[in-house]
This record gives structure tokens, C-alpha cells and sequence, in this order.
């Protein structure tokens, strides 16, 4: 003769008593192998289980009535006790302002070419952009790099001085209260603070000594983007591109990398080439282009006098809902042409 239901409740309430720290699925196996017959499977055991530990919802906790067998869900209902951890994240910036961005990106002061930044400057201003964006590497920081320094190139307070001369000269023309001015830190103006750390970690932190305190850039009129921080031009996604890494990155359509490393629309610089990819997901649902630009330097520095970089720019049109269209553009020598 089968047992009574309630013998076999008092089978699973002792087992819990038992053994109160044991999980659902270690006590029904316990029991579904110690009461041979008892449960038909080890589910039906597992399910028991559940409910006189009020696992099955409100009505096995009304009904089980008992607070001492009750357990949070999840194992056994243990808690865990974790110190906070330290979080880094830094977070995103968004310019939501409509209008047209001139992005300029890759300018490497002092070893800038002036004729594609008047190029690129002269024909934004003429195509009505309101806005300017310097997306990284606007200084060049030659002598706090780590790779060998020829000595007779210039110092780091001439760079910053010429730097000062070009931010002013953007100013002329991006100056009123109405234009959204942004500077994104790249991996070069990065080796600024690298070089604190490793030689004067005393000034770390000293205000004098941060990078937006020593060029020009007015907090009320700059908006300033650290390092590897990530920021949006409306709903565009916008990283220089030192903030995914290199090691095996390294495409050979740096848009196309970027789409496959990101899986969504971008724009970056950093590797001083233009370039545009575009996807389409699920059955033709969405169209996603990816953008990268090309720079403002020398294109045939001594370091790399052979390489596929070109001068460029972009610009990028938002409107109030912060959708945008994307002009991807080239300058060879001095001239600007669509792509």
C-alpha cells in the first residue's frame, strides 16, 4: 500500500531539516534514492522539494506553513555577502544638438599639414557647419612618446604652443554661444598623462597640470572627452579608436573592423584613412553604415614614409531627433572630393 501523502511530507521536511544546506536538486536526489518507490521520478522529487521550501510561488509558501524550511530561490536559498567592486567605467557623453558637425580628427600638431585643415575647415564653414569636433590625436606629443625621439624635432612646449595658435584660429569661426565645440583626447595626447604617471606621479591630479588646463579649452565653451570615453554626435556612436585596442585588430577596411568588432554604427579616426561600410541586418530590417576618417597631418612622416593614410574629414548633419546623415569626404592636394 502506497504511503500517505503526509508520511511522505514528513520525509522531505526531515531531509530538509537534515541537511539545510543542500540544494533543491541535491536533496531530491537524496531522497528519491534513500525512499526507493516514493517519488516516480526524480523531478516529482525535485518538485516536492520546491514546494515545502515555498519555491513554487506565492501559494507553496501560504501553504507549506512552515518559516523555518522556507529559502529564498536559487540554491538551497544561501546569501552571499561580496564587498562593492571598484568600478571604471567611464560614462558616455551625448551632444544632442542639431545642426552640422565638422569632425576633424588625426591633426598630430606640430607635424599638422595646414593646407588639408584649411581645406577641411574652409569647406565646412561653407557647407553651414555650426558645430566642430577634434576627435583625438589634435596633439601629437612627439617627445613623451615611448618609441626613440630624434632630438632635433621640437619640444613639448612649442607643440603646445602651436596647438594654442590652432585652437585660437578655430575659435574665429566656431566661437559663437550657439556652436557645440568638442575635444576627444586620442592615444597621442594620452601619452601626457602616461608620462605623469611614469615620471611625475607627484602632479597627477594637481590642476595646473591636466591637459585641458593647458591648452585653451574654455569649459564653458569646450566640451572635453577623455581618454577611451565613449560619446555620441546625436545617435552616432564616437570613439577616436584607441578604445578598442590593437593586438590582432588591425583591418584592412577599418570601417568594415569596426562594424565587426562593434556590431552597430560608428565613426572613428585613428588610423588616418577614410572608409565606409555598410550593413544590413535581418531581412533587409535595418541599414547600418560604419565610417572611418581620414587625417589632417604629414602623410609621410620618418617613422612610416610608406603607408595608405589620406587626408580627410567628415561631416555629420543632425536633426532634432537626432538622426543623422553622414558626408564622408577626402582632400588631395587641397582639394576636397566626395567619396
Amino acid at each position: 500500500m502506497a504511503k500517505r501523502k503526509s508520511d511522505r511530507g514528513k520525509l522531505i521536511t526531515d531531509a530538509m531539516l537534515e541537511f539545510p544546506d543542500a540544494d533543491n536538486r541535491t536533496l531530491a536526489r537524496l531522497l528519491y534514492e534513500r525512499h526507493v518507490g516514493e517519488f516516480p521520478n526524480l523531478e516529482a522529487a525535485r518538485t516536492s522539494v520546491r514546494y515545502y521550501r515555498g519555491n513554487n510561488g506565492e501559494m507553496s509558501r501560504q501553504t507549506s506553513r512552515n518559516d523555518d524550511l522556507h529559502r529564498e530561490n536559487g540554491k538551497a536559498g544561501q546569501k552571499f555577502s561580496f564587498p562593492a567592486g571598484l568600478k571604471q567605467r567611464k560614462r558616455m557623453m551625448h551632444f544632442k544638438e542639431q545642426g552640422k558637425y565638422l569632425i576633424l580628427s588625426d591633426i598630430h600638431v606640430p607635424y599638422h599639414s595646414e593646407v588639408a585643415i584649411e581645406a577641411a575647415l574652409r569647406y565646412g564653414i561653407d557647407d553651414g557647419c555650426q558645430h566642430l569636433v577634434l576627435n583625438g590625436d589634435f596633439l601629437d606629443f612627439y617627445k613623451l612618446s615611448r618609441w626613440s625621439q630624434d632630438p632635433r624635432y621640437r619640444n613639448v612646449a612649442e607643440e603646445i604652443e602651436t596647438g594654442r595658435e590652432i585652437l585660437a584660429e578655430f575659435e574665429k569661426h566656431f566661437g559663437g554661444s550657439d556652436s557645440v565645440k568638442v575635444y576627444k583626447v586620442g592615444n597621442h595626447e594620452d601619452r601626457y598623462e602616461q608620462f605623469l604617471y611614469a615620471k611625475a606621479a607627484a602632479l597627477v591630479g594637481i590642476d595646473q597640470f591636466q591637459l585641458k588646463k593647458i591648452l585653451p579649452i574654455d569649459p564653458k565653451t569646450w566640451k572635453f572627452v577623455e581618454s577611451k570615453q565613449l560619446y555620441k554626435v546625436g545617435k552616432l556612436l564616437m570613439l577616436h579608436g584607441h578604445e578598442v585596442g590593437r593586438g590582432m585588430f588591425d583591418p584592412v577596411n577599418i570601417a568594415r573592423g569596426m562594424w565587426l568588432r562593434l556590431q552597430q554604427t560608428a565613426m572613428v579616426g585613428h588610423w588616418h584613412r577614410t572608409s565606409t561600410h555598410v550593413e544590413t541586418t535581418g531581412v533587409k530590417e535595418a541599414v547600418n553604415p560604419s565610417y572611418s576618417v581620414g587625417c589632417l597631418c604629414d602623410l609621410a612622416p620618418d617613422y612610416a614614409p610608406v603607408n595608405k593614410w589620406n587626408s580627410g574629414f567628415a561631416i555629420v548633419n543632425v536633426d532634432i531627433s537626432g538622426n543623422f546623415q553622414v558626408r564622408n569626404l577626402i582632400i588631395h592636394n587641397g582639394q576636397v572630393y566626395e567619396t
